[in-house]
């Protein structure tokens, strides 16, 4: 685990770009599945998350140790998330170009239909994979349904948005209020799990300078990801996909900045500070 959190922001970047990709996908998939109008947004909302994805794999480079080894992350698939993750991230961006390029010159509707339906299906490996990544044991923070499901929630929930907001569909924008309040209990969950790990324990904390900034970010992203939205709703609904974007980059920098490792040197620290409240107070 990095020490310094700057070497964590392409790993931030990669993540958030790659969550916002397939939700615009998944947005796509649902409008393009389940409506008999033509979209006259599809292939540029495509071309853009295509551009998303990219730009993600691009960054990821950033955070490897080895930027000449990339491909070699690949030999790991039978006991490696992050192969898993890389190939899988590959494949999608793949099938995003076939389902724009489908979409763009006004192929077959069989054929649109399969390529944005396989795009879906990689981006949903995709974010499933991004979230098994980090059941590691020692980051007491990233574990547990919360964190693993994150980022395929994030990327439904800003789907739903997009439907919601701006999709001629109003029978599929139902979606939009089931996700809004899954993500909001998942956020939720993931800010209490925080403020109880490291309430009195910043010891445990990898970057406890930015325990201040960890609760803020959480805080503003449950403000602009569950509250702002609802509000939307009433006056400026297209704004609303904007604002989950948004909560999704702030979602990952709490993740990251909030990292806790349960290392020896911490249990023991953890374990003293036991004692010492317990010897303080008064039989």
């Amino acid at each position: 685990m990095e020490r310094k959190f700057t070497q964590l922001i392409p790993l931030l970047a990669f993540s958030a770009l790659t969550i916002i990709a397939v939700g615009i996908v998944f947005a796509i998939a649902a409008v393009e599945l389940f409506s008999a109008d033509h979209i006259p947004w599809s292939a540029h909302a495509m071309w853009t998350a295509f551009g998303f994805a990219l730009t993600a794999l691009a960054l990821s480079l950033l955070h490897l140790g080895r930027k000449r080894k990339f491909f070699l992350a690949v030999l790991g698939l039978r006991h490696s998330w992050l192969s898993r993750e890389v190939l899988i991230c590959v494949l999608f961006i793949v099938f995003v170009v076939i389902a724009s390029l489908s979409i763009q010159f006004a192929v077959a509707r069989a054929w649109v239909t399969v390529s944005v339906g396989l795009a879906s299906v990689a981006g949903l490996a995709a974010t499933l994979s991004m979230g098994m990544i980090y059941l590691l044991e020692g980051q007491i923070g990233w574990q547990g349904a919360k964190q693993v499901f994150a980022p395929v929630v994030g990327s439904l929930y800003l789907a739903g948005s997009i439907v919601f907001s701006w999709a001629p569909t109003p029978w599929i924008a139902w979606i939009f209020w089931p996700l809004l309040v899954l993500d909001g209990a998942l956020c939720g969950k993931r800010y209490y799990s925080f403020h109880r790990n490291v309430l009195g324990e910043t010891h445990l904390m990898v970057f406890p300078h930015l325990r201040a900034l960890t609760s803020a970010g959480y805080l503003t992203r449950a403000m602009l990801g569950t509250i702002l939205p609802i509000l939307l709703v009433i006056s400026w609904r297209t704004a609303i996909p904007v604002s989950v974007i948004i909560a999704i980059i702030l979602d990952r920098f709490a993740l990251y900045a909030g990292s806790m490792q349960h290392t020896p040197k911490a249990e023991i620290a953890r374990i003293k500070a036991e004692r010492m409240r317990a010897a303080a107070i008064p039989e």
